[in-house]
């Protein structure tokens, strides 16, 4: 018996494809952007892109230098372990970024939690669970719980300065 529920292969893959693409809230984006003034999003669609340059999947984050560039990324929660690990490889990198900015979800119990701190130059957290800006269509309420901005700079290395930011500021 199926208890009611029926969802279909290509129900789950638009509903999964949907949760990847909250976005973050424009405002502290703004707040973000003022501070480091990035110059590409590494990571995102034309729907969810927070700068006019920005790398889409089939360019392929994984596959950039970003050499010179200050990056903002939002990636999706999932792949944020993969997206951690290269964000050090490039930041090492001499022909890699000046600066990588990631937006990571508050947890200091996943496996990649060391590799932020022993190489992050800063870390922003916040007062109160952060709502994500929802993708086009989508009604539900913002996933996941606390978020956190993990700033990597070229050539330098944690443990990073802390701050806690306000919400409402």
């Amino acid at each position: 018996m199926d208890g009611g529920c029926r969802v279909t292969r290509s129900t789950q893959t638009a509903q999964t494809k949907a949760r990847q693409e909250w976005a973050t809230p424009q405002r502290i984006f703004n707040r973000l952007h003022a501070a480091w003034n990035f110059t590409i999003d590494g990571m995102a669609n034309a729907r969810n892109a927070k700068l006019p340059r920005y790398v889409n999947s089939k360019q392929d984050f994984f596959k950039q230098r970003f050499s010179g560039e200050r990056v903002f990324v939002n990636p999706p929660f999932a792949i944020t372990a993969k997206v951690v690990r290269r964000t050090v490889e490039m930041v090492n990198d001499a022909k890699g970024p000046e600066m990588v900015a990631l937006w990571l979800p508050a947890n200091p119990f996943g496996a990649w939690w060391v590799d932020v701190f022993e190489t992050a130059t800063e870390l922003i957290t916040f007062d109160r669970r952060i709502a994500h800006d929802p993708p086009p269509g989508i009604k539900a309420s913002s996933p996941g719980g606390g978020v956190m901005v993990a700033r990597f700079d070229w050539g330098c290395g944690g443990p990073p300065d802390l701050q806690m930011w306000r919400r409402d500021e």
